[in-house]
């Protein structure tokens, strides 16, 4: 994988010993080439996951969810959930979602049955509503729950997600940027991947202590300088309600500039 700061996954499966022999894992990272002109640090300073998948799954950033149609009485929220077969047969799968409020209450539920091929992958899409919607604001930014289950043909679960989300519209006009209707100044600074002592290996306790310190001095946006946020920072500044402009960092029409991107706008 090229860059430094944008996600990837790679699949070990036919790279290991299933005899009962050990299995050792090495992951390298190679430093001898510079990003950016600031200091970057060295070594593997982001998390690091071994996961492990049914051959039926959710492709990975496989669940979707947002909001096409917002009133104060109710919130349309579009749910689209990808489905990968790895097998050499046809499976009957059920794709279940339920959100929960900050409480852990359901609030809306829906579920839909399919058939997916050998080898295939399929986009589940279900609409659900939430009623009288608390919205995420910059002051309250309430945030929901999406839990997405995989069940196969006797109902047991394959696979699950589960992700936070608010809801909200922002809208740019010709006199600046409407946050849920009201126009709003962003107040924010480039925000470098460092910190005394620790340089880049930032772990989430020190992000969130960076966040609410620029919170405290009327923050309401940061720009990531000069590259993609780790995910636990985005996490953070969905939790703070603080804007995020994530920035690109190749410029370029290759195809690791291209998959960068990719990465950058659906991880």
């Amino acid at each position: 994988h090229f860059s430094g700061y944008t996600g990837f996954e790679l699949d070990l499966t036919e790279y290991l010993w299933y005899d009962g022999q050990e299995n050792v894992l090495l992951i390298r990272a190679d430093n001898t080439t510079a990003e950016g002109w600031w200091e970057e640090g060295g070594g593997i300073y982001r998390n690091v996951w071994l996961k492990t998948y049914s051959s039926c799954h959710f492709q990975r950033h496989g669940v979707f969810v947002y909001t096409p149609d917002l009133s104060p009485e109710s919130a349309v929220i579009a749910v689209e959930g990808t489905i990968e077969n790895e097998t050499s047969e046809e499976k009957k799968l059920c794709v279940r979602h339920e959100i929960r409020d900050e409480s852990g209450v359901s609030i809306a539920q829906g579920s839909e049955c399919l058939r997916c091929g050998p080898l295939e992958k399929v986009c589940c899409k279900l609409t659900l509503t939430a009623e009288n919607p608390n919205l995420w604001e910059e002051k309250r930014p309430y945030r929901y729950t999406l839990v997405s289950c995989l069940l196969d043909a006797d109902g047991n679960t394959l696979d699950s997600r589960e992700t936070k989300f608010g809801i909200r519209t922002l809208i740019y006009k010709a006199d600046g940027l409407h946050w849920n209707g009201r126009l709003v100044e962003l107040k924010g600074v480039c925000e470098h991947q460092d910190f005394a002592v620790v340089g880049a290996a930032l772990s989430r306790d020190i992000l969130r202590y960076k966040l609410c310190v620029l919170r405290e001095m009327g923050a309401n946006a940061i720009r990531c300088a000069h590259h993609a946020a780790s995910p636990e920072l985005l996490e953070l500044c969905d939790e703070l309600g603080i804007l995020v402009l994530n920035e690109n960092r190749h410029f370029e029409v290759t195809r690791e500039g291209i998959d960068d991107l990719r990465e950058l706008i659906i991880g």
